[in-house]
């Protein structure tokens, strides 16, 4: 039985167990026969009953100091090393490659995998067409040797990369899944789509830029705006409650039609919401991948994307299954909602696609070949 460790830096909450550093090792244990833990640092323990039925979580404390997380788990693995077949290890980097060397020593035998989780400023950092930057890479390609495994989640970017001499026969495509893992499908399977527009986020964050699809909605017509809801899902920022409260006053039936949930952490009750939905607006200014959008696909949601880089067209399929708006102007966008709305949007199609290509039962077992490959 292969034993896996996934090593986060970064501090952890509840939600992470159904994003892609968690599920990846839930699922390898689920569907592969795994030993799985996940190392983590948050202010208290996280406990998920079904999670831990197949995945250990190993909680090092609420440091917040990033160089004393390091030193922390370095300690951790100079006990735990020698019981670890495959570490996995996140993003590019001093911090990864020096992990990385670290396990390395104490154990020969370990194989490391880097999962990039790679944003157009990470795929710049190592590919713009320069020589000064090919150069650079092979400076890097010496740093990162005891990488044994890098996974990148964007295929546009990995068909690049793959071909450069700091990754060369060791990088991988490996795509962010759907983690259905408690999700009550006997409860969402017989949902019906409705005219709902949803957007999944952090309202007021101006990478979300969920004002864009406000101003958007202000643009529709009074006709429109009567047959359709717009919920907004995530904890709201204050400034983005206040300015929200003077756009009603310029139209009072935004405060009719828009609906703010805040944060669901229900999985039955989120995905039963993409489920009612017939289009997914996502206004983002950026993304590395955009999960929420893949899990409002999965149900049967039309994407509306903003050109967010080339990830919006990749997850999409070049727009076969949802569309990209070129520009940030809410008239644009505004138009491009009003369009879907009067089109049969196929959901049925969406979601195939989605289950097709977006799912944790077919890449878990391609993820088991690449470590195997290792071997």
């Amino acid at each position: 039985m292969p034993r896996l460790a996934v090593l986060m830096y970064t501090m952890s909450t509840k939600v992470h167990l159904t994003k892609d550093p968690c599920s990846f090792a839930y699922y390898l244990a689920e569907k592969c026969g795994y030993k799985a833990c996940y190392v983590y640092f948050s202010p208290e323990p996280i406990h998920d009953i079904e999670f831990e039925k197949k995945c250990r979580l190993i909680h090092l404390g609420g440091e917040a100091d990033f160089r004393k997380e390091i030193e922390i788990g370095k300690e951790w693995l100079k006990e735990n090393a020698t019981n670890i077949d495959v570490l996995m290890l996140f993003n590019y980097g001093t911090s990864t490659y020096r992990t990385a060397n670290y396990v390395k020593r104490i154990n020969p035998d370990i194989k490391v995998w880097s999962k990039l989780d790679m944003s157009e400023g990470g795929f710049s950092h190592f590919y713009d067409g320069t020589l000064l930057r090919r150069v650079k890479s092979s400076i890097e390609r010496f740093k990162s040797r005891n990488i044994d495994l890098f996974t990148v989640e964007n295929k546009e970017y990995y068909n690049i990369l793959k071909k450069e001499w700091v990754f060369r026969n060791r990088i991988k495509y490996l795509p962010n899944c759907i983690s259905t893992m408690n999700a009550d499908y006997g409860e969402i399977s017989g949902v019906a789509k409705e005219n709902i527009v949803l957007q999944v986020g952090r309202p007021g964050d101006p990478i979300k830029n969920s004002e864009l699809l406000v101003e958007s909605i202000n643009r529709l017509p009074n006709d429109i705006l009567k047959k359709w809801k717009f919920y907004f899902v995530g904890k709201c920022s204050n400034g983005f409650i206040e300015w929200f409260a003077n756009k009603t006053r310029e139209n009072p039936l935004l405060q009719e039609c828009v609906i703010f949930t805040g944060p669901i952490y229900d999985r039955t009750r989120l995905f039963t919401l993409y489920a009612r939905a017939k289009i997914f607006a996502l206004t983002s200014r950026s993304e590395s991948f955009g999960i929420a959008t893949v899990e409002a696909m999965y149900h049967g949601a039309y994407p509306l994307l903003t050109n967010f880089g080339v990830i919006a067209y990749v997850i999409t399929d070049y727009e076969r299954y949802g569309s990209v708006v070129k520009s940030y102007g809410a008239d644009e966008y505004a138009k491009a909602l009003k369009d879907l709305m009067q089109q049969d949007l196929n959901p049925g199609a969406i979601s195939k696609y989605a289950k097709e290509n977006y799912s944790y039962d077919v890449w878990v077992n391609k993820l088991a070949e690449y470590l195997e490959e290792l071997y």
